[in-house]
């Protein structure tokens, strides 16, 4: 299992979807190639805060071919994040770290991608070489501390250029006492989100977003009590591409989970969710619930769980025991029939790698927003 997560995610290849562009060294040394240059980390910046991550990575290549920097291949990595390719992002981000050395931001990128990722050990290693050869960096420290911590967010410096480790949302402004209260699941083609229950309230306003940063507000279609899940509409769609797949039937205690949540904060800013590999426990029937083990006790509930195969094999709940549960894909199933998608064969299906998986968590797990 531990080897299956480490060399899932394709660590070592960046090679294979380097962009051309980045690689070029030299530059041109002008004033008129500096201004240039500049322009085009301008433009890719303001490309990610409005949403547009294609020409986001069209400028920062643009800014790559003058001159072989770290801080044109950071921002391209973030396009690549907002694009919803967290393997392209990661694998580059693994480059940028090892070809720039002197630059401890690039690492601290890379950690961060690999912990939200799944692979907090891995990520671990990597502050501390960046610790051996910059010590004391100031950005390295606060990276540290967030990812030591059981819900890491970035803030302060750790959201500033180059090295923005969050999403851009576009949209306009929420209220200032609006705060994350939940994680939901995208369904329905993201038309609708299934979020627990107990984070609707009477007459708050909602929204969802995604790891994306699109964000849409959401009202109450239907509750579903004996499941403990409210079933939300959109206001604006959610494109999804990653098209969620039920799997075929309820999970063996011991086999691989994956669940995916976002961390607790009492801000409204927009962050990548974070997944975390375990195994599910034993199913108790009727109700359709069986227990996790994965440590999800920092996050909000309400996310979508993954099987080995990259199905959705439930949404995680929070017992009165303070345990974490799976409401299996079967009892969704059951309820929200066709909204949930189609259901995958069970048979000729392998694994997916753990980068595949969070490329569709990324579309599928939102941000439950919610004022007071």
């Amino acid at each position: 299992m531990r080897r299956h997560l480490i060399l899932g995610a394709g660590l070592l290849a960046g090679a294979a979807v380097l962009p051309t562009t980045a690689a070029i060294g030299g530059g041109d040394s002008s004033a008129n190639a500096v201004d240039a240059r500049t322009d085009a980390l301008r433009l890719g910046e303001e490309a990610l805060g409005r949403g547009d991550a294609a020409e986001a990575q069209r400028e920062f290549e643009r800014a790559g071919s003058m001159q072989h920097v770290a801080d044109s291949e950071m921002g391209l990595v973030r396009a690549y994040m907002q694009a919803g390719t967290y393997r392209r992002a990661l694998a580059f981000a693994a480059h940028t770290a090892g070809a720039h050395p002197e630059t401890p931001a690039g690492a601290v990128l890379y950690a961060w991608l690999l912990h939200v990722g799944g692979h907090t050990a891995v990520a671990q290693r990597v502050l501390d070489k960046t610790d051996t050869r910059a010590p004391g960096d100031e950005l390295t420290r606060q990276a540290r501390a967030q990812l030591s911590s059981p819900a890491p967010v970035a803030t302060g410096a750790l959201l500033s250029a180059p090295c923005r480790l969050a999403p851009f949302d576009a949209g306009a402004p929420l209220p200032a006492t609006a705060s994350v209260i939940a994680t939901g699941t995208l369904v329905d083609g993201g038309r609708r989100a299934l979020i627990l229950l107990a984070a609707v309230g009477h007459g708050r306003a909602l929204w969802v977003r995604d790891g994306l940063g699109r964000r849409s507000a959401a009202s109450l279609e239907r509750q579903a009590d004996g499941l403990g899940l409210a079933l939300l509409r959109l206001d604006t769609p959610i494109e999804s591409t990653s098209h969620l797949v039920l799997a075929p039937r309820d999970p063996f205690a011991g086999s691989a989970a994956f669940a995916v949540q976002y961390a607790a904060s009492i801000e409204a800013a927009p962050s990548w969710p974070l997944l975390r590999p375990g195994f599910f426990g034993p199913l108790h029937r009727p109700d359709g619930v069986a227990t996790l083990d994965i440590p999800l006790s920092a996050g909000t509930p309400g996310g979508p769980v993954f099987d080995a195969a990259g199905r959705l094999a439930g949404i995680a709940l929070r017992g009165p025991d303070s345990l974490d549960r799976l409401l299996t894909a079967s009892a969704l199933r059951r309820e929200f029939g066709k909204l949930l998608g189609d259901v995958s064969p069970d048979a000729g299906v392998g694994r997916a790698t753990v980068d595949v998986i969070y490329e569709a968590a990324l579309r599928s797990t939102l941000q439950v927003i919610s004022t007071p």
